[in-house]
């Protein structure tokens, strides 16, 4: 930064400056801070309104503004994937059909292993600069939305009569917009995880159990490109051998420590009386709002 300096031996008028400045703030008018905003970005104006006003930042403000610009990605898979190409894979993936990548090199080096055969982890940059990214583990939304966005692209095993009714309410009170979402990051619903998922919905785990198993292990956050926009975002940089005899067995070894980990959590009855489970959520009619389902999820 480059400071002018006074001429000769005049000073600044520091004072005259601070009163000057003191008067123009309070003739402007203050906006108030909405309470509900999916908002990409926090604006200067709000965000000097926020100081000023020294009230708590709502953390749904830094859902997208906390992201970087742009992020590189790895995609783990048998082949070189050099351009993804939109409108291909599988529907019923956790997210729909789209392109399943994540931050972290190792974790897709493990994607890249299900078998005994060397994979690749392709790594790539990606744009997010006017991208609709929705972040299923951030601000306003909780483990119950991704279990609805997991409901409605995934077939889940149901094995209770409790399991169908619970489907269709988490479906409709808990399922977020996603028409027009480019990039959604959240959990990977990998293995165990995913029974974890099924077991919430047909009442054999309380919604604290299910909170915490995605904690668990070594998860990992997934970054999935679902719109063709996105797709445009997207450039290949070069990839890495994924050797299965390390990571094969790396893959394997985490989905059997994960649930070994879970079944250490034993619960007294106290605890579990103590519990909501799904049966309970819609019998109390509860949203993404209520307070007893918040105090289990905010833990």
């Amino acid at each position: 930064m480059v400071h002018s300096k006074p001429i000769g031996n005049q000073k600044p008028r520091r004072k005259h400056l601070r009163q000057q400045r003191k008067a123009e703030t309070s003739n402007q008018k203050q906006t108030p801070i909405p309470l509900k905003q999916h908002s990409r970005t926090l604006t200067k104006q709000y965000y000097s309104i926020i100081l000023k006003t020294r009230k708590p930042i709502p953390q749904y403000y830094f859902q997208e503004t906390s992201m970087k610009q742009s992020i590189t990605i790895y995609h783990g898979s048998q082949q070189i994937v050099e351009v993804p190409k939109f409108g291909i894979g599988k529907k019923y993936n956790d997210y729909g059909q789209g392109f399943y990548c994540t931050e972290n090199n190792e974790l897709a080096k493990g994607w890249a292993c299900p078998v005994k055969n060397d994979g690749y982890s392709n790594k790539y940059h990606l744009d997010l600069e006017g991208l609709n990214v929705m972040h299923l583990t951030k601000g306003e939304f909780n483990v119950l939305n991704w279990l609805a966005v997991l409901l409605a692209n995934r077939k889940f095993d149901i094995t209770s009569p409790i399991g169908n009714n619970a489907r269709e309410f988490v479906l409709n009170r808990f399922m977020p917009e996603t028409t027009n979402v480019d990039v959604m990051i959240g959990y990977r619903a990998d293995d165990s995880y995913f029974s974890f998922a099924e077991d919430f919905v047909n009442n054999t785990i309380s919604l604290k159990d299910l909170n915490n198993a995605m904690r668990l292990g070594t998860l990992g956050e997934q970054v999935v490109l679902l719109s063709e926009q996105s797709f445009e975002r997207i450039e290949f940089i070069g990839y890495e051998i994924a050797d299965y005899r390390e990571y094969y067995f790396k893959r394997a070894n985490r989905d059997q420590s994960t649930r070994a980990a879970y079944a250490n959590q034993r619960k007294a009855l106290h605890q579990i009386l103590d519990d909501i489970f799904v049966l309970d959520i819609i019998r109390e009619d509860m949203g993404n709002d209520g307070p007893r389902l918040q105090s289990v999820i905010s833990e």
